[in-house]
Order: C-alpha cells, then structure tokens, then sequence
C-alpha cells in the first residue's frame, strides 16, 4: 500500500480522492482524444498510401520512392499517437489504483472510527446500566427508610417504651419489604 504507518486525516484522503478521480478523468478525455486523432491518422495515412499506388512511381537509383519516405514519417507519426495513447492508458490505471488504495484506507479508517464508537457507546451503556443499579439500591433504601419512619410512629403509638427496639429489630424486615416492592414496581414497568 502506498500509504505509511502515519495515520491520515479523513479531509485528506477525501482531496486526495478528488484529486485522484479528477485526474483520471482528465486523462480519459486525453486517451479519448488522442483515440480519435489517431484514427484520423490512420485514415489520412491510407489515403496517401492510395493516392501514391495510383501515381505508380518508380525507383530512381538507389534513391527511395517518395512513398517510402512518407509512409515512414506518417508511420512514425502513428507509432507516437500509439505510444502516448499506451502511456496515457498505463497512467489512469496507475491512477486507478491509486484510487481504489485510498478508497481501501479510507473505509478503514471509516471502520476504525465507527468501531471506536461502537466501544466508546458499549462502555458508556455499561457506566449506565452501573448508574441504573445504584440507584435501584438507593431506591430500596429510601423506600427501607420510609417503611422503618411509618413502623416507628405505629410502635410508638402501641408500644411507647419498647418503640426504639421494635424499629431497630425490624429494619431487615423493613429491608426486604423495600426490596419486594422494587421488584414488584420494576415489573409493572
């Protein structure tokens, strides 16, 4: 992969990409291009080769046709359309895969993100769901207490003297009681 172990920003691989697709296709018009004149080339080339068949021209010494000498610089001329045409399709796919390289990094960085939340929400459930059972334990106890306040007036009214022992004895008692109507209470819901 073209890309070092440095990590890179979203925005960036994002221009990059941009730039990268805006190349491409900067290039795809070129080779399209270059296609064209190259078959306008190639078909001004066999009009000329037709129009010289036609005059028949004959070798003079050791010297070459005027045909020979055309057909080789119209050739010459063909081969460096071919040529950049070949250059030109070498680089889009060099771009290409440049491209698909930063599409690749980019949906991992994507999914080192969306992974990163996925922990960091998973963690702040876990902190929520601890919150939610402390105050589930608050709430028996404030609901112990209540029921421990109302048993203390009723054994104060019937007992007088032995109301502070009969409250002590019965804050377990009291404790269940406020535990039952928790689970009771959370059940209804």
């Amino acid at each position: 992969m073209m890309f070092s172990s440095e990590k890179v920003e979203i925005e960036s691989l994002e221009s990059w990409l941009n730039y990268t697709m805006e190349k491409e296709s900067t290039i795809t018009t070129m080779i399209a291009s270059m296609q064209k004149n190259y078959i306008e080339v190639e078909s001004s080339v066999a009009k000329i080769c037709a129009i010289y068949k036609k005059l028949n021209e004959r070798r003079f010494n050791d010297y070459p046709l005027n045909f020979e000498v055309d057909v080789k610089s119209y050739d010459y001329v063909k081969k460096r359309f071919n040529a950049y045409i070949l250059r030109g399709r070498a680089l889009r796919e060099r771009l290409v895969t440049v491209r698909e390289e930063i599409r690749t990094y980019l949906s991992l960085q994507q999914q080192r993100i969306s992974l990163e939340e996925q922990k960091a929400s998973r963690e702040q459930l876990v902190r929520l769901v601890n919150l939610q059972e402390i105050f589930h334990k608050v709430e028996i106890f404030i609901v112990a207490v209540y029921i421990t306040e109302m048993a203390k007036i009723i054994f104060e009214v019937l007992a007088g003297e032995m109301a502070e022992l009969l409250t002590a004895f019965f804050i377990p008692l009291a404790l269940l009681l406020a535990w039952r109507v928790s689970r009771l209470l959370h059940r209804v819901q």
